[in-house]
């Protein structure tokens, strides 16, 4: 479909410019990582300009609903200046402002992209054309990097014992929830829309080359949702030769080098640290030592509104995180606004709630979902698809 683009608006042009410039300045930040140099914090300054915009064209076009939402951010500035300012954290305060803004900047992102859901179908289908298409982009540089084993595009690539690929993205975590957008963003396509089968097999193939727990976990759940709610039963006699299959590729991925120096690393954390640490990476001790280290010196204040040194301490599991950075009270507002932007709509479809809360559990045993820039473009992008296919059925 061709688009006219005389129709184009301001939104629409600024999304066909920064979906792509997103894109890019990631994989940019990544190589100058890569080669040892300072990416100079490449990313930050796109996505800075990108929410400029974002809060620009809002207070432009703003409305009732967008006023209200940005009065509880600005309440949650509050909270987050108190929280600081009462552990006498001045000197790191602009540092915790930035992961402030990173918390935000998801709802800000939605605030934005929800126009989406308004568009006409010509102009939704054309921003979802992007967003598959750079899908398919990172899904080939997965490929890529595993056949011409190119660092650049592992997802370890500063650990030579760590297995795995996620194309141009820079932080592993955050390509865990990328990865897992696009497999749910394909999956609904291919399932419930009569999408393209190949596009949802190269995703999950891709995503098998990532290496990474979180996304393994999901694809797990996914195949058990799938085999109860999807798979006919004139199909279940397909999973023995499927699981043939699976399991030759296991046992081969087993026998190779690669495979036997993860499994020593692995091995000897969990005779060293046992089996919780070794599945959370350590983060169970980290948020038993830091959270104590954190609250030590809290008042009533701040365990109403928070108060965490993020220069200092960061647990690396999403909602520990959220209620020592903004306590009690932040927490729960902040908690509403996701419920009510990313949660609510997608109740009424099993499939849909499979997805958000499978994304939710997994947040809270890792992190960098909330806080991801990332991940917060991509996953609003698929939120609010899936929220249009409701506004359809209508």
């Amino acid at each position: 479909m061709i688009i006219n683009y005389k129709k184009i608006d301001t939104f629409m042009i600024i999304l066909i410019i920064f979906l792509p410039l997103l894109f890019i300045s990631d994989g940019v930040s990544k190589y100058l990582t890569v080669q040892g140099s300072n990416p100079g914090r490449i990313f930050l300054m796109v996505r800075l300009l990108f929410e400029m915009i974002i809060i620009f064209y809002l207070l432009k076009n703003i409305k009732k609903d967008i006023a209200i939402y940005f009065g509880a951010l600005g309440l949650l500035f509050v909270f987050f200046a108190v929280g600081q300012l009462s552990i006498g954290n001045d000197n790191d305060f602009i540092e915790n402002f930035i992961s402030f803004n990173k918390y935000i900047f998801l709802f800000l992102v939605y605030i934005f992209l929800k126009k989406i859901l308004y568009l006409s179908e010509e102009k939704r289908n054309f921003v979802y054309k992007i967003l598959t298409f750079l899908f398919i982009v990172n899904i080939i540089f997965i490929f890529i990097g595993f056949i011409f084993e190119i660092s650049f595009f592992e997802s370890f690539y500063n650990m030579d014992y760590r297995f795995g690929y996620d194309g141009i993205f820079l932080a592993g975590n955050e390509a865990s929830f990328v990865l897992i957008s696009m497999i749910s963003f394909f999956y609904f396509k291919t399932f419930y829309e009569d999408g393209s089968l190949l596009l949802l097999l190269a995703s999950i193939s891709a995503s098998l080359l990532s290496g990474m727990k979180a996304v393994y976990i999901y694809l797990s759940l996914l195949a058990v949702f799938h085999i109860i709610f999807k798979m006919k039963k004139k199909y279940f006699v397909l999973l023995i030769p499927l699981s043939v299959y699976a399991s030759g590729f296991a046992i081969e991925y087993i026998k190779s080098e690669q495979f036997q120096i993860l499994i020593s690393f692995f091995l000897k954390i969990y005779e060293e640290e046992g089996l919780f640490y070794m599945l959370l990476s350590g983060r169970n001790e980290i948020l038993a030592h830091e959270s104590n280290l954190v609250m030590k010196d809290w008042s009533l204040i701040n365990y109403l509104f928070g108060g965490r040194d993020t220069v200092k301490y960061i647990m690396e599991m999403d909602f520990f995180d959220l209620i020592l950075f903004f306590g009690g009270v932040g927490s729960l507002i902040y908690i509403y606004l996701f419920y009510k932007f990313f949660i609510q709509k997608l109740l009424w479809h099993k499939y849909l709630t499979f997805f958000i809360f499978s994304i939710l559990i997994l947040a809270f045993w890792g992190g960098h979902f909330l806080t991801s820039a990332v991940t917060a473009t991509y996953f609003t992008l698929v939120v609010l698809y899936f929220q249009s296919y409701r506004l359809e059925q209508k």
